[in-house]
């Protein structure tokens, strides 16, 4: 077949399917969909990569295609210029709260309105692959299959292991206590009428210290600790895995957490059921080279309360 015929077919072929004719060099005829002409590749790359607060700069990218695959599953069977706006706004009001440091929420309904209006019209394609964004998945059989793909975890992407969310929500530093509990919304650290820092960390008027100066191991001390204004306290972040290896409740990684009394050992809540473990300290992670399990020192001091770990890589 002639290069000349093989662009009459393709002339006709995308009125019909969107497809292009390729050279391939030895004249066969091959269709395939691009990438950018699906609504999910477009708006995919419409949108800045910038617009995660606190994305490590490697994986922007998957967490932009994150976002359009959750943005495809509540918006495609709506008016997705309207949806666009509502779901700007349930994300960025579910991931801010009073803690958050990020503050784009004006330049995320900006891209992603501008993208959608680009975008709109063109067809559906299956979920984004997160580790290969810019791959082109296949065309859904019904709209239920913009639904079929597992939620990440978002704090994979991000820099700061208190982070979570899909902007990576990067948070003031004044809205964590000691122990890495974060303050209840609307409370911040600060000293509140008394000569050390602390701040409310739920409605119940439950509260903890906060540090006012870096954490670290002092001089001759066994334990990591922080001044708190007239008082000290341990201190230290940990992780965001147990001994189990269970993530962390997002937003509570693995830390000297006061909730069950001063604490004399690392943990973090597993669930919204309140179900907890011990990490592993700072210091002292898990070693394992992929065996399936070693142990080390969950306790505030070195060398105490050791525990059996689950390395990640055995999971």
């Amino acid at each position: 077949m002639t290069k000349l015929t093989c662009l009459a077919v393709a002339v006709l072929v995308v009125l019909v399917t969107n497809g292009y004719c390729q050279d391939s060099g030895d004249d066969a005829l091959q269709f395939e969909m691009k990438p950018q002409s699906t609504f999910q590749g477009c708006l995919l790359r419409c949108l800045d990569k910038d617009l995660c607060c606190s994305c490590k700069e490697s994986d922007k990218l998957s967490m932009n295609a994150a976002m359009v695959n959750d943005f495809s599953k509540t918006c495609a069977s709506s008016d997705v210029l309207k949806c666009s706006i509502e779901w700007v706004n349930s994300w960025m009001n579910a991931e801010l709260g009073g803690a958050s440091n990020c503050t784009v929420q004006d330049k995320v309904e900006k891209e992603v309105n501008q993208c959608t209006r680009k975008c709109n019209g063109r067809p559906w394609s299956k979920p984004l692959n997160l580790d290969h964004p810019l791959d082109h998945p296949s065309q859904p059989s019904e709209l239920s299959d913009l639904s079929s793909y597992n939620e990440p975890d978002f704090t994979e992407y991000c820099n700061d292991i208190r982070a979570g969310g899909i902007f990576c929500t990067s948070y003031r530093k004044d809205s964590f206590t000691a122990g890495i509990t974060r303050c209840r919304s609307g409370n911040r650290c600060g000293y509140h009428g008394y000569s050390y820092s602390w701040c409310y960390v739920d409605f119940s008027n439950s509260w903890d210290y906060c540090c006012t100066g870096s954490c670290g191991f002092g001089s001759n001390t066994n334990y990591m600790w922080c001044s708190s204004g007239s008082t000290w306290q341990y201190c230290g972040k940990a992780g965001r895995r147990d001994v189990e290896g269970r993530l962390c409740l997002k937003g509570f990684p693995c830390g000297m957490h006061q909730e069950i009394g001063k604490a004399n050992y690392y943990w973090c809540y597993t669930d919204s059921s309140r179900n907890w473990g011990k990490c592993c300290q700072p210091w002292d992670q898990c070693k394992s080279k992929c065996g399936k399990y070693s142990a080390c020192y969950t306790g505030y001091k070195k060398g105490t309360n050791l525990k059996k770990c689950r390395d990640r890589c055995a999971e």
